[in-house]
């Protein structure tokens, strides 16, 4: 497997894209977006909108995230197998598992990367969920809650920024002050 990626973990609303973009252009690096990518991997193992849908009307929000996370660590393979050399912005949900197996191979897969950072708004949990409550649907705070609180994005990063007051461009300066 390739390691020469940039990973951007964290919650919904953290401003992975705006940083992954960012660092991108900075780098001369090529941008992947995982939740722009979920189409084309998804269909490859028989993901399917109407289940995915039916699962959010029976079970709400949890529901749709379970159904979910299989494609979603199909992709996170998938995506750095296909790529070296580039920044890959991983959706929210993205480096969150909570099955055992899936927690296993996701941490296999991500820590033969050698550059992968966490945006987290503040170390304290409240303060952080509060903050991105500004800036996301109810749905999404619901997610958050599980990503926030989630150890796998912790132990797949090697480096946690925490992006609370800071700009874009000054979380991308310290991003790229940790990439040799």
């Amino acid at each position: 497997m390739r390691n020469n990626n940039i990973l951007v973990m964290g919650p919904i609303g953290v401003g992975k894209t705006s940083v992954s973009k960012e660092l991108a252009k900075r780098t001369g690096r090529k941008l992947i977006e995982m939740d722009e990518e979920k189409k084309r991997i998804y269909s490859q193992i028989g993901f399917s909108l109407e289940k995915c849908e039916e699962k959010y009307e029976k079970y709400g929000i949890m529901g749709w995230y379970q159904y979910q996370k299989p494609f979603e660590l199909y992709s996170v393979k998938m995506l750095l197998g296909e790529n070296d050399n580039a920044v890959i912005d991983f959706g929210g949900g993205q480096s969150v598992y909570d099955n055992e197996e899936q927690v296993k191979e996701f941490l296999s897969i991500v820590k033969s990367q050698k550059y992968s950072f966490l945006l987290m708004p503040y170390e304290d949990v409240d303060m952080s969920l509060k903050l991105l409550s500004t800036r996301n649907e109810d749905d999404d705070a619901d997610l958050n809650r599980i990503f926030i609180n989630s150890i796998t994005s912790r132990q797949a990063a090697k480096h946690i920024i925490y992006t609370g007051e800071k700009t874009i461009s000054d979380i991308v300066d310290e991003i790229l002050r940790n990439v040799n």
